[in-house]
């Protein structure tokens, strides 16, 4: 009997890295976490372009990129953070500055001397929680309003060579636009063989602009940013909108009237087509 009592904690203390219940970690846990994070995901991927919301369980959609490329992998610690909602960004914007380093490495493999076909830049695209309407295209009539993504730099980003080792304040940038819906990537792949890493380390201007924009963000905040997306930004804000609605204010999204309600069902069928279609 005696033998049964020590060989239980055993068994337990081996149990698979997977199993982990990572909902028992502080978000600043999860955070410190992050420096073991080894493969690309969903907004740091220099091979391709995926989108997904990574507190639901739905693979990443590849949108473009290299072929063949790697589907990213969504880390458990990274979910957990995403589902955490609005309670998790004070702790992710106190760490958009972190260096500490994760193992994820991407651009130019070592040794290499040129910047490639395109090239790899630190760059500063910033979608803004108010959105920055496009210039139409000339010629182009009826074409479905979209919102820019601002890039200050512009021809002028700094170029960089090598391998660029992503930080925790990197992925943390990632978490943000994750929970608020907006695409802060920090590492991007752009045809043809361009390479841009949008590093609040490497340009301290992102943590100005993400601060200024999420820095007093409540539950409530959240909740009426998330219905503006649905009112007043394209459909493919919206539909990041429906699906943070449905997860962090489930009553909210079912009580949905009128347009709004439209929209919804409108959404919720084209995701009814894309799974049929998978």
């Amino acid at each position: 009997m005696k033998v049964w009592l020590l060989l239980i904690p055993l068994l337990i203390g081996a149990a698979p890295a997977s199993a982990a219940d990572y909902s028992k970690a502080s978000t600043g846990q999860l955070i410190d976490m992050l420096t073991t994070l080894d493969q690309n995901t969903p907004g740091i991927d220099d091979g391709g372009d995926y989108s997904a919301f990574l507190a639901e369980d739905e693979p990443p959609k590849f949108e473009m990129g290299l072929f063949p490329t790697k589907p990213p992998v969504v880390p458990p610690e990274m979910r957990e953070i995403v589902r955490r909602g609005a309670s998790a960004l004070p702790d992710l914007l106190a760490h958009l500055s972190d260096k500490r380093p994760t193992r994820i490495r991407v651009g130019l493999p070592d040794g290499r001397d040129d910047i490639g076909v395109g090239g790899q830049f630190y760059a500063n695209e910033y979608l803004a929680r108010t959105g920055v309407p496009c210039p139409p295209f000339p010629g182009v009539e009826g074409e479905e309003k979209r919102w820019c993504i601002q890039m200050s730099c512009g021809d002028d980003c700094p170029a960089f060579l090598g391998k660029y080792t992503v930080k925790v304040g990197d992925v943390c940038e990632v978490l943000i636009g994750q929970i608020v819906n907006r695409p802060l990537n920090a590492v991007r792949y752009q045809p043809t063989n361009i390479l841009y890493v949008n590093s609040p380390i490497e340009q301290p201007s992102l943590v100005a602009q993400i601060e200024r924009d999420w820095g007093r963000t409540d539950s409530a905040d959240l909740e009426a940013a998330l219905l503006d997306d649905v009112r007043s930004h394209p459909e493919s804000f919206a539909d990041g909108a429906f699906r943070r609605l449905r997860f962090y204010y489930p009553s909210t999204y079912a009580d949905l009237r009128g347009t709004d309600k439209t929209k919804r069902d409108a959404f919720e069928a084209e995701e009814k087509r894309e799974r049929v279609a998978r």
